[in-house]
């Protein structure tokens, strides 16, 4: 039986998030499929893994560690990690994320996922080291194979780091079947209108500023919907600023949770808008045509790829276009009607049992 570990990198960076939940639901896939696959992760902030039986962990932090403790938590994950794989000897280690640390500690086959190349797009919008392109392409160098989540985040590897083509496999994520207990009810109170859903980070790329800047330009969608950021990240004083400029501080509400409660708020929404500049896969815009949401996003890198005919796309760095996007779907319902029913055609495409068996396909054929 194929063993494969999971290292701990990802979930120590994000309580939630696409790359966590795709480790956490291809992780109890592929033990359906006879792969022993197990998440190595001592100390984390991830909400994912206390929902998952195959994962050795201690203690999970809320949100942020404590103040000087990262780096010790960090290092104790390591160890951990050391110390389980020189105990269980599983044929593959499987990167969740970069982690140059095991590179040279373990023996076995090596692959990574990538899920963007965000910093190297948008380098201006990051304080990166000079040689953070280096360290990345050692890295990749020493992988025995990689797995890309989009053929645009293919494409882009193949620019900036010269990878062989075959080296790399595309494998689409998925979208979770699961139905929510049909008496689930988690709407804030506080929202009144009928509202646009923003779901997950804010800043740099993800064009949040933008967007509400386009919705604020009419008068009619002021007055007839608000706007739901979903997310635990606050708004800082930046975006508190400018929502008050905009005069938008009556529409914008901000909410958080787990998984259920997001289903939540897609199936109650009259629109998903992801305004991202980039994007390596997009995984919302699945979860919204899952629940029954339309969608308007980016026609930019890989939501062309994962929205096809079941999303409205604007050009990301024009209001205009952003705005009429906006009106074309919230006010015409024969539109969004036709948007949701493509939706639900689309995600037949994308299920996490069609990533899990490509996912062990590629393991198997490493250690033949």
């Amino acid at each position: 039986m194929t063993k494969v570990f999971f290292d701990y990198k990802v979930f120590f960076e994000q309580p939630l998030g696409g790359a966590s939940k795709y480790i956490f639901e291809l992780t109890n896939l592929l033990n359906d499929l006879s792969c022993d696959a197990k998440i190595i992760s001592a100390f984390h902030i991830n909400d994912y893994l206390h929902n998952n039986k195959y994962v050795e962990t201690i203690y999970k932090f809320n949100l942020h560690y404590p103040k000087f403790t990262r780096r010790a938590a960090e290092e104790f994950n390591r160890f951990y990690f050391n110390w389980h794989t020189r105990k269980e000897k599983p044929n593959i280690v499987h990167f969740t994320d970069f982690n140059n640390y095991y590179i040279n500690a373990f023996d076995g086959k090596k692959i990574i996922t990538v899920y963007d190349l965000i910093h190297e797009k948008f380098e201006n919008l990051y304080s990166l080291p000079d040689n953070y392109k280096k360290k990345k392409f050692y890295f990749f160098e020493k992988m025995d194979h990689i797995i890309s989540i989009s053929e645009s985040t293919k494409k882009d590897l193949i620019k900036f780091y010269n990878i062989n083509e075959d080296k790399i496999s595309v494998i689409h994520l998925g979208v979770s079947n699961n139905n929510d207990p049909k008496n689930f009810d988690k709407i804030s109170n506080a929202i009144k209108k009928p509202f646009v859903l923003f779901v997950g980070h804010r800043k740099r790329y993800k064009n949040f500023s933008r967007f509400i800047k386009a919705f604020s330009l009419s008068k009619n969608l002021v007055n007839d919907f608000d706007i739901v950021c979903f997310g635990k990240q606050s708004f800082d004083d930046n975006e508190l600023s400018m929502i008050s400029k905009l005069k938008l501080k009556n529409n914008i509400h901000l909410v958080s949770g787990d998984d259920i409660t997001l289903n939540h708020y897609y199936k109650n929404a009259e629109l998903l808008i992801y305004p991202s500049l980039y994007e390596g896969f997009g995984l919302p815009l699945l979860e919204a045509m899952k629940n029954g949401c339309a969608v308007a996003c980016s026609e930019t890198s890989s939501l062309i790829e994962i929205g096809k005919d079941a999303v409205d796309f604007f050009i990301p760095d024009q209001e205009d276009s952003i705005l009429s996007s906006l009106k074309r779907v919230l006010y015409s319902h024969d539109y969004k009607s036709k948007l949701i029913k493509n939706g639900y055609k689309n995600i037949s495409n994308f299920t996490w049992e069609i990533c899990a068996k490509k996912t062990l396909q590629i393991y198997e054929k490493l250690i033949l």
